[in-house]
């Protein structure tokens, strides 16, 4: 065994949360696609289920999902935070969020299957 995913299913929705892999010498530079993203998708299709949420990345990671066809959607998660003042930063951070998410996440121009904008070499 080389990696993995732990996902869960409920409601015809299959939901990623965790993945890891083995410390090898081996040179997989895919193994996080084939275990997040390829193995749910074919096991989605085979059992017949309506979706896959890949779960919530830092960093870049939601380009990554968007070039495989999944849309960042806002998600319920709950935490357990026992340093008060980080539980406090986390609660501002989650007050400002109920704002809505960014307009770049939901732009159809931001879309996976839209076409790129095109860049114009004279425009001011």
């Amino acid at each position: 065994l080389l990696g993995g995913s732990l996902c869960f299913v409920k409601d015809g929705c299959i939901y990623g949360r965790y993945w890891g892999s083995a410390e090898t010498e081996l040179d997989l530079p895919f193994l996080h696609f084939e275990c997040c993203y390829y193995s749910a998708i074919e096991h989605a299709i085979a059992h017949g289920y309506e979706r896959i949420e890949p779960g919530n990345g830092g960093g870049q990671v939601y380009k990554v999902q968007r070039r495989r066809g999944f849309e960042p959607v806002p998600t319920c998660s709950f935490h357990f935070i026992p340093d008060l003042a980080l539980r406090e930063e986390v609660a501002e951070l989650a007050r400002c969020a109920a704002e809505g998410p960014p307009d770049s996440w939901t732009v159809p121009r931001n879309s996976a299957y839209a076409p790129k904008p095109r860049e114009y070499c004279n425009a001011v």
